[in-house]
């Protein structure tokens, strides 16, 4: 039922009570109506009242959602331009490990490593056909290994240590990108 409808109730019922009783005295009939009308007014009030908090509360809601997707398309913008920069940077950090200054900084690391769990008699250089002389002059044992391989292993093969160009990009690529989102948009977030 509407608030006009209950005043007009409210408002009929009032009429036809004082009608009733206009025998025993207006006075009484016209402190009914007030009190009616009265009544009827703050029903209405609260209602508009209420309205307006449903109103706000819709609101809020719709505002929230919208942030919330807003929020999420920038994320995905973000992800997008780092992923189409991903490859790229991955293929540089390659090229700048695959350059022979870096095979000997790369070699000492790994060896110091390796080191720390088994004897360097045990050590073993797995390194492509091109790189095999570069590391034989270092001192390493090398035998020839696949296509881009670099690793460090025991005599045996039960340890090793992946040092090729490929694998190092591969493994500290959460870093790249860590990276790549402050440079490029200024923040870790």
């Amino acid at each position: 039922m509407s608030l006009e409808e209950i005043r007009k109730r409210i408002d009929s019922e009032a009429k036809a009570e004082a009608v009733k009783v206009k025998d025993e005295g207006s006075s009484e009939a016209d402190s009914i109506l007030v009190e009616a009308r009265a009544q009827a007014d703050s029903i209405l009030k609260a209602a508009r009242v209420q309205g307006a908090r449903e109103a706000d509360r819709i609101k809020k809601e719709v505002l929230s959602g919208a942030q919330i997707e807003a929020n999420a398309m920038l994320l995905g913008a973000r992800e997008s331009v780092i992923d189409s920069c991903m490859d790229k940077v991955k293929q540089q950090v390659e090229s700048k490990l695959s350059d022979k200054k870096m095979l000997g900084r790369l070699m000492d690391s790994a060896s110091a490593e390796f080191e720390t769990i088994a004897a360097r008699r045990d050590m073993v250089v797995r390194a492509e056909r091109s790189r095999i002389a570069d590391v034989r002059k270092m001192g390493f044992v090398v035998q020839e290994g696949a296509e881009g391989e670099l690793s460090i292993s025991s005599r045996d093969g039960s340890m090793a240590i992946d040092i090729s160009p490929h694998s190092l990009a591969e493994k500290y690529e959460a870093d790249g990108r860590s990276m790549l989102l402050r440079r490029i948009f200024g923040s870790g977030k």
